[in-house]
């Protein structure tokens, strides 16, 4: 049996524990969750989406999004409005708050909480991982298809 320290389950989930705790402290500090952050950097990267899109592409239940989206347009960081192309769909999009909160935010994860988490590994090491987490990603992806 593999020791906990070299067993990959239990490695990603204790540093995704670890990072989710000091993620949230941050974001705290900005009245936000993680969940919503997701949502608002996704659009801030995407600049719009339509709530379907926006919830396949975070891989989060539909209803839960259109939640945390009215929450966002409650706290001024996001807008939506009815899709041209379908009227039944809404286009979502940061607004200006929406847009400032991610470059303060960036300067405070990028630049001060991942640099420190990523201290002491090489581009090179941090490529392999993106790399391996994306295919990890893609294999769980296969595992849920074949088991639907």
């Amino acid at each position: 049996m593999d020791k906990l320290g070299r067993n990959v389950g239990f490695m990603t989930n204790k540093i995704s524990n670890k990072l989710k705790r000091y993620v949230a402290a941050e974001l705290d500090e900005y009245g936000i969750t993680a969940e919503q952050w997701v949502i608002i950097y996704t659009l801030y990267q995407q600049k719009q989406f339509n709530q379907k899109q926006l919830a396949l592409e975070l891989d989060k239940d539909a209803v839960t999004v259109a939640r945390i989206i009215e929450i966002l347009i409650r706290k001024g960081f996001v807008e939506k409005e009815t899709s041209q192309a379908d009227r039944r769909a809404y286009i979502v999009t940061l607004t200006e708050s929406g847009k400032k909160l991610v470059d303060d935010l960036n300067i405070v994860l990028n630049q001060g909480l991942y640099r420190r988490v990523m201290k002491g590994l090489s581009k090179d090491m941090r490529e392999a991982y993106l790399e391996a987490l994306g295919q990890m990603d893609v294999n769980l992806s296969d595992l849920s298809t074949k088991n639907r």
